[in-house]
């Protein structure tokens, strides 16, 4: 399975070392545990890496965006969840404790690599969370990091667009 990492260039050497979620926390991670947030998809990182921005203060240049893919090799113990399997308010905003803890337990318990969970900015599509901690995760092969550019166009004012345009 293939997934993607979108991350700040200076931020290269530790970018699947799951730092920044140790020290912060996120929506499947208590402070304190390691946790390497991916997506399915390159265009799925870029849309939850937006939805923590100002599109009008948003800078991309200046952020020295860059990505990478990693593969995971086929057998590895993925835990693929369901809706059913997740706490009610799993997709809050802000997130709520209960997934953090669910997240939390999933990582320290070492019995998956990964986890497949929805995105909350596109419900049916899929962020991989995974755990630098688990004794498979040298086993990831890690792409090469390639500067990720994004088509000016998609920041431009959009409120002069008629409906006429759109169709």
């Amino acid at each position: 399975m293939r997934v993607y990492r979108l991350y700040r260039s200076r931020r290269r050497s530790v970018a699947f070392q799951g730092e920044g979620a140790q020290v912060s926390g996120g929506r499947w991670n208590l402070p304190g545990t390691p946790l390497v947030y991916t997506s399915a998809t390159l265009s799925l990182c870029f849309l939850e890496l937006l939805v923590h921005f100002d599109p009008k203060q948003l800078a991309l240049a200046e952020l020295g965006l860059e990505y990478c893919f990693a593969d995971i090799t086929d057998g590895a113990p993925l835990l693929e969840t369901r809706l059913t399997d997740l706490p009610r308010n799993w997709n809050s905003i802000p997130w709520s404790n209960s997934t953090q803890e669910l997240g939390t337990r999933w990582m320290q318990s070492l019995k998956y690599l990964a986890v497949l969970v929805p995105s909350v900015v596109i419900a049916s599509e899929r962020n991989i969370l995974l755990n630098p901690a688990h004794p498979e995760f040298s086993r990831i092969k890690i792409g090469l990091p390639a500067p990720f550019r994004v088509d000016p166009r998609l920041f431009q004012n959009r409120a002069s667009l008629t409906a006429t345009q759109a169709d």
